[in-house]
């Protein structure tokens, strides 16, 4: 299995009839939103990945663009965090900066 190319796996796959796509459940998109209004309801700070293992400890397992697309309609984008603000260091030397934080200042 390990070193395989892809289309080698995908073919051998075929041959012996396996299908991944059974796997996931038939739940309609209004179901599977109102699955995640609820769950959402009970902790808002919940995620993709955490919503995606709610759903499938009761049992629908669903793909991920499809979980992803209704926790978009439902939940909406989440605001991201700032971002961290740079600091600017004025040094004698170029590297002098990166030298400072060791023990460099006790070498005589």
């Amino acid at each position: 299995m390990y070193n395989t190319p892809v289309r080698t796996f995908y073919r051998r796959m075929k041959d012996m009839d396996i299908s991944v796509r059974g796997k996931y459940s038939n739940i309609t998109l209004d179901s599977l939103e109102q699955k995640i209004t609820d769950i959402s309801a009970e902790n808002n700070r919940v995620g993709e990945k955490i919503i995606r293992a709610r759903l499938q400890g009761q049992g629908d397992t669903v793909q991920r663009s499809r979980n992803r697309q209704a926790i978009q309609n439902t939940v909406g984008p989440r605001p991201r965090p700032p971002r961290l603000t740079r600091r600017e260091y004025s040094s004698r030397a170029a590297l002098s900066v990166w030298h400072g934080d060791g023990l460099h200042t006790f070498i005589e």
